[in-house]
């Protein structure tokens, strides 16, 4: 069930890159979009692990 919605949640944020891009006409910055939306996720789980290990 946890995978499934993982599996979701990422196809989510490749549609919101695909949406804000289209809406502002930018699609040729694609590639910087997903890449910086996948850095993104990984530092928020790098600092929830953190902040997880602290307050446990």
């Amino acid at each position: 069930m946890m995978a499934k919605h993982s599996e979701n949640n990422q196809s989510l944020t490749g549609n919101g890159d695909v949406m804000v891009l289209t809406a502002a006409d930018r699609m040729e910055l694609m590639c910087f979009a997903q890449i910086s939306s996948r850095l993104g996720g990984a530092i928020i789980l790098i600092i929830q692990s953190i902040l997880a290990s602290a307050l446990l």
